[in-house]
């Protein structure tokens, strides 16, 4: 009987510990933000975003891991570990031009920086270890470098108001 029990275990093992590994296309960006709730196996994963910039531009990332708990208590449902989550930004040329820090407290990534218009991809990794998987949400966008003109207008009221207590500090009465 034992002899039957450890190709059951050996292979309930390398099922366990498979990897998942995807593709998804985003598109060219814009100010409207592309989503996506990806809820990888149990075992290693890579995940793999692709996509394109118009016009040289700010692009920003966010990312968070989330957990879901067992309603039967336990291990939890969905579950990343979180030191194993990596989020790194390719160029066309597969050159790693970015990558975005992990904050503990919030559980989650944030990437801005400029780029220029072409094509890019984004490389998330990590390791799931819940009963059913991991689960992570990410938005990418491409956010206007030109504010808009009601952010010109705030910055000039702004600039109005600091006038006058400038004025007041330089030229006391």
């Amino acid at each position: 009987m034992a002899f039957e029990i450890r190709p059951l275990l050996v292979s309930l093992l390398l099922l366990a510990s498979h990897s998942h590994a995807a593709v998804f296309a985003a598109g060219t960006l814009s100010p409207t933000p592309y989503s996506a709730v990806v809820t990888p196996g149990v075992g290693d994963f890579a995940d793999k975003f692709d996509f394109t910039i118009g016009t040289d531009t700010a692009f920003e990332l966010g990312a968070a891991a989330l957990t879901l708990p067992s309603p039967l208590g336990g291990a939890d449902l969905y579950h990343i570990i979180a030191p194993t989550l990596t989020i790194q930004l390719f160029d066309a040329s597969n050159i790693a031009v970015g990558s975005a820090s992990f904050n503990a407290t919030f559980n989650d990534f944030v990437l801005s920086q400029t780029l220029q218009a072409g094509d890019y991809s984004i490389l998330v990794r990590g390791h799931a270890d819940g009963q059913a998987g991991g689960i992570y949400a990410m938005a990418l966008a491409a956010v206007s470098a030109v504010p808009e003109p009601r952010a010109w207008w705030l910055m000039l009221a702004g600039i109005a108001a600091v006038v006058p207590v400038v004025r007041r500090k330089v030229h006391p009465s």
